[in-house]
């Protein structure tokens, strides 16, 4: 392969790689001579095989850059995905249960009622609401 042939792989690969990172919301900050000289030699080795190299970002945040971005096997990326979502799924799981609590703490502090509305407290409501009575 000619000098010129291989540097229309290596930007058909660039160009998939940067459309990819913009279809998945990433920044790039690699122009086609950066990427080139990121991947250096390896550039060869660059692929999804087990063997083979793939750009990485650590714990997967921030923009695919010469300053953010490493190589790395699939296998550490798929570690490094799995304790992102891991991470991901433990703050939406806490972010849920503090919405639920903000509810219950403004259902916890309604204005007294009467009696009337007690009683249809009472008739309707989950067993588990605390309901004041007005002070008399």
């Amino acid at each position: 392969m000619t000098d010129i042939e291989q540097r229309r792989v290596a930007y058909k690969a660039y160009n998939a790689q940067r459309h990819n990172a913009k279809r998945r919301g990433i920044g790039w900050e690699f122009s086609f001579e950066s990427w080139i000289e990121w991947w250096g030699d390896d550039l060869a080795l660059r692929g999804k095989g087990k063997n083979q190299l793939q750009m990485q970002r650590p714990h997967d945040q921030g923009p695919y850059s010469p300053s953010n971005a490493r190589k790395g096997h699939p296998v550490q990326n798929s570690r490094t995905a799995g304790a992102c979502r891991r991470r991901d799924n433990a703050e939406a799981r806490k972010d849920a249960l503090n919405r639920h609590l903000d509810a219950i703490s403004a259902f916890d502090q309604t204005e007294p009622v009467d009696e009337d509305e007690l009683e249809l407290n009472r008739m309707f409501r989950c067993r588990t609401v605390r309901v004041e009575t007005a002070p008399r």
